[in-house]
C-alpha cells in the first residue's frame, strides 16, 4: 500500500472505477472489522462528479444512508412530486 498525494487521488480513483465490472456498494464486515467499505451507488455511477468524491467510502451504514438521504433521495423526491 502506497500513500499518494492529493493530486495524485483522481488518477487513483479513475483505476479503480474504470476496472469495476460490477460495482459493489454495500459495506462488508467479519466479526466488527469492515472488510470492504461502502459506497454509494448514486455517486460510484455518476460521471460528472470528480472521481475522488465518486470513490467516497463509509465504514458505517448509518453514515452512508444519512449520505444518501440527503444527497440524493430527497432530490428523487422532490423531483418525482
Amino acid at each position: 500500500m502506497e500513500w499518494m498525494s492529493a493530486d495524485e487521488w483522481p488518477d487513483h480513483c479513475r483505476t479503480h472505477l474504470q476496472s469495476w465490472t460490477t460495482r459493489h456498494c454495500e459495506i462488508v464486515t467479519y466479526r466488527y472489522t469492515v472488510i470492504r467499505p461502502g459506497y454509494c451507488p448514486f455517486c460510484l455511477w455518476d460521471e460528472k462528479i470528480p472521481k475522488g468524491h465518486r470513490m467516497q467510502d463509509w465504514i458505517r451504514t448509518d453514515g452512508l444512508r444519512q449520505h444518501m438521504e440527503r444527497e440524493h433521495i430527497s432530490c428523487v423526491q422532490l423531483s418525482y412530486n
